[in-house]
């Protein structure tokens, strides 16, 4: 690999991890429009072990979080750890990262994602006509029991 590929290669992956520190951010953060940007187009979402994809559509799954996640409602906390990334070709590439994530209802009352297991996101990115890389699938996966709303 030359140094100007290797350099390439390096600038993919920080700029996936900006993707996905942006993505972190504006879920807990509520900035719908932000956090769309994070997503291709025909992105899909697939939970723990779902055949077919629960959302499909970076519109539709931006809604789905929306009503998960409503303004005034429930306050997350996400955190991405541990990146692997690898970088497939010159437009795409695949990531695994740890999450940490809690969440306190509107009612007060505090839940983490995992609920006692370890989580990853399982991810394909896509960089698109405009340079940028957008998540273009997703599959979170827990070795404990999922939360109602990923099962």
């Amino acid at each position: 690999m030359s140094t100007e590929q290797m350099a390439r290669r390096l600038t993919d992956i920080e700029e996936i991890k900006q993707l996905k520190a942006r993505y972190f951010r504006n879920i807990d953060t509520k900035n719908w429009k932000g956090y769309r940007e994070c997503f291709a187009d025909d992105f899909k979402f697939f939970g723990n072990e779902d055949v077919k994809p629960m959302v499909v559509g970076g519109d539709e799954y931006v809604a789905w979080a929306a009503r998960l996640y409503p303004v005034g409602g429930a306050r997350t906390m996400h955190h991405g750890h541990n990146p692997e990334i690898e970088v497939t070709s010159e437009r795409t590439a695949t990531g695994i990262w740890s999450l940490g994530s809690r969440t306190l209802g509107a009612d007060g009352k505090e839940e983490t994602l995992s609920r006692g297991g370890a989580t990853f996101y399982y991810e394909e990115y896509e960089k698109g006509s405009d340079g940028k890389w957008r998540i273009k699938q997703s599959r979170i996966r827990s070795s404990g029991p999922m939360p109602p709303m990923l099962k």
